[in-house]
């Protein structure tokens, strides 16, 4: 099992936003060959930023996702809504 690890950190006043578009993104995940598992939680510390998980199989399948994933963060104009660059990290 592969997981990747993210944290987003969003502007103020689109927290809402942001996370209908990680909800959303979250579902497309779901969909994905060798999908396991897939989370979304806000910080209670930091209520801007947010935790996002995703486990598959293999890596191979999670590579997969992660062109699916960018392409969608495209449509649904998720970067705007940014304060930086997420922060990502994969495990076995």
């Amino acid at each position: 099992m592969v997981v990747e690890v993210a944290i987003f950190t969003v502007k103020e006043g689109l927290e809402e936003e942001a996370l209908r578009i990680f909800n959303e993104i979250k579902a497309m995940k779901e969909k994905q060959p060798g999908y396991r598992n897939a989370l979304v939680k806000r910080s209670i510390m930091k209520p801007r930023s947010y935790l996002i998980t995703s486990e598959f199989d293999t890596l191979e399948n999670l590579g997969a996702m992660r062109e699916k994933a960018r392409a969608c963060m495209e449509e649904h104009p998720l970067l705007p809504h940014l304060e930086s660059e997420p922060i990502y990290d994969c495990f076995e």
